[in-house]
């Protein structure tokens, strides 16, 4: 049975978490759930919420579940964009962060104070908290064979309920039948919905390597350093393609996905995307609210193909 239990949070996400919440059955087999505030001192690494008392049930030479939930604040009310929340159990060991919080008892009455052998227990992932935040999805072009003026990918980027965001990089991965993606398709360009070019034709906004192309809007002279997206726009990508008639040419073009997080930073800063959820009180392309596109939805599985 474990009884008391402790839950650590980094400091530095602490002030973007309002209370932690522990869920978990009893001996009886019923779910029960116990919520407490985070205790916060600067002399420790982490934040502390502590819960005694609990009555948790695990069977002998079992193991149980113990479900952590955090509460988090909107950014206007005190959570930092971009504040990355963890949770670990801790030790109970005498010679960590917290001491001798940890106790269970056997069904002998005998207790145990330490835990995985005094090492804190790290949860599986951790949360980043966002403003709000965009999804994109993919859009079938509508043609089999890619043509100069017909779209060789299309997509839409949706805000969330909570607010609008910004987008001003993207990268497309890009494959061909020939010895370059940058053979293939030259003059590369972003539309609107409208069909206006997002991009200056005398800048380097847009750049094709053999395997991607990337969209740069900061890059832009006269054009907008930046796209808003209030609800959904959907965006069309196009290039002047050459060498596809020949049997056997293939062209495959999807989003790139960004595969570990990078701190806040300006418009600027590295990564496949670079989006902001606005939450700057005066946000510019400057402002520390942009991060890359590691965890939005659908970069995956968003490939539009071309075969011949």
């Amino acid at each position: 049975m474990v009884n008391n239990l402790a839950i650590l949070i980094p400091n530095g996400a602490a002030t973007s978490v309002t209370n932690v919440t522990v869920s978990y059955k009893n001996q009886g087999g019923a779910t029960l759930t116990a919520t407490q505030a985070l205790s916060v001192s600067a002399a420790m690494p982490y934040a502390t919420a502590t819960f005694t008392g609990l009555g948790m049930y695990v069977p002998m030479n079992d193991s149980a579940n113990l479900d952590v939930m955090v509460g988090t604040p909107t950014v206007a009310s005190g959570a930092t964009s971009g504040a990355a929340v963890n949770v670990s159990l801790n030790t109970g060991n005498a010679s960590s962060a917290i001491d001798n919080t940890f106790n269970a008892t056997d069904s002998a009455g005998s207790a145990l104070i330490v835990v995985n052998s005094g090492t804190d227990i790290a949860s599986n992932g951790t949360f980043y908290v966002r403003k709000s935040i965009p999804t994109f999805a993919m859009i079938p072009t509508g043609v089999t064979i890619p043509v100069t003026g017909t779209p060789i990918y299309q997509f839409s980027i949706t805000a969330d309920a909570a607010g609008a965001i910004e987008w001003s990089k993207l990268v497309f991965n890009v494959s061909t039948s020939s010895a370059s993606a940058s053979t293939m398709l030259t003059g590369v360009y972003l539309a609107d919905s409208n069909g206006i070019n997002l991009l200056d034709n005398t800048t380097s906004s847009a750049s094709t390597t053999a395997t991607t192309i990337t969209v740069d809007l900061t890059k832009n002279a006269t054009q907008a350093k930046y796209q808003q997206v209030a609800t959904s726009k959907t965006y069309s990508l196009y290039a002047t393609v050459a060498g596809f008639g020949v049997t056997g040419s293939t062209l495959t073009v999807s989003l790139a996905p960004d595969t570990s997080p990078v701190a806040n930073g300006a418009a600027s800063a590295s990564g496949n995307t670079s989006w902001s959820d606005r939450s700057a009180t005066t946000h510019t392309i400057s402002t520390s609210d942009w991060t890359n596109g590691y965890l939005l939805k659908n970069f995956t599985g968003n490939t539009t193909s071309y075969s011949r």
